[in-house]
């Protein structure tokens, strides 16, 4: 599974895209099943490459992710998730496309 960190969804270019992490699907599955679970905090790595890792925390405000150059503690862009998304289906629906 490949996730590209995009820093303007919205209308993405060249140069709003912050890197990419390449999950072998063993690990695809384990990020998606802890998120799905509901587990915090999540730290996303590239078992088979990429630039990013990608972290994802609940807090008293909500859930976020957050984009991290590998080993760096401070985020290059961070991103609140919509409290109306169904991360459960979300995540249901990326683990069967992976076959779990």
């Amino acid at each position: 599974m490949t996730i590209h960190a995009i820093a303007n969804a919205a209308a993405p270019s060249a140069t709003d895209t912050l890197g990419s992490l390449q999950m072998s699907a063993p690990r695809a599955r384990e990020f998606l099943t802890d998120l799905r679970n509901g587990r915090s905090p999540i730290i996303a790595t590239g078992d088979e490459g990429g630039t990013v890792q990608i972290n994802y925390a609940v807090t008293t405000a909500g859930a976020v992710f957050s984009v991290h150059r590998p080993g760096e503690r401070q985020a290059v862009c961070q991103c609140a998730v919509d409290p109306t998304c169904d991360m459960g289906f979300t995540c249901d629906e990326l683990l069967a496309d992976l076959g779990a």
